[in-house]
């Protein structure tokens, strides 16, 4: 009886955190907006004059503002609500992307925050992060990399600077949700939290070979 009482509380408390994220924004306390810190690593990757990546692998990348304090690190002290709120986001990314691409069925979407809310999400902080980072670009193109260690350079130049955190939810389908998927996509999906601007940035890839 006791099993059965604590998982109605479990079932009740998860659907709690899922409608608390999934309406967080709508009181105005995050917009859709843009990281320096996110824009810097992307330019960094593909710009001329010192980028690694050639124009057949561009990088995209999201960012997503909050600006009360107390609700930022109210999110960032619940794993629950947090998982929660970026599952919406990232189905607000893939609904934005197919409307784009002339889709007008968001059932992929709704698979993607099902997908993210249900898997585990691996957290990085301190000295593992910019490897964790350059992993999950890694994985694109394992069988033909030309330097993880430029690559990584790169990571680290980007997550050490400041305070950051970095989240990967492992096995999470790009194609047709984050990008075209006429190319090799990424096996999993980074998502950055700088705490000093308080956003959190998601990151996809695709690699025309």
């Amino acid at each position: 009886m006791k099993t059965f009482l604590f998982s109605i509380f479990a079932i009740t408390l998860l659907a709690s955190f899922s409608v608390q994220a999934q309406t967080w924004c709508a009181s105005s306390n995050c917009e859709w907006s843009t990281s320096d810190s996110a824009l810097e690593f992307t330019d960094s990757l593909t710009n001329e004059s010192d980028g690694i990546l050639h124009e057949n692998w561009p990088v995209y990348s999201w960012s997503i503002a909050i600006f009360d304090s107390d609700k930022f690190d109210d999110l960032m002290g619940n794993v629950y609500y947090f998982k929660n709120f970026i599952a919406n986001r990232v189905r607000e990314i893939c609904v934005a992307k197919r409307t784009e691409w002339g889709f007008t069925d968001m059932a992929t979407c709704d698979s993607a925050r099902t997908y993210i809310r249900n898997s585990y999400l691996h957290k990085y902080t301190g000295s593992t992060m910019d490897e964790a980072l350059t992993d999950t670009f890694w994985t694109v193109d394992e069988d033909n990399w030309f330097s993880y260690a430029s690559f990584n350079a790169k990571s680290e130049a980007y997550v050490q600077d400041g305070t950051k955190r970095v989240y990967v939810t492992e096995d999470f389908w790009h194609q047709e949700r984050l990008v075209r998927g006429n190319g090799c996509e990424m096996d999993h999906l980074p998502i950055v939290v700088d705490l000093d601007e308080m956003t959190i940035t998601f990151i996809s890839s695709e690699l025309f070979d």
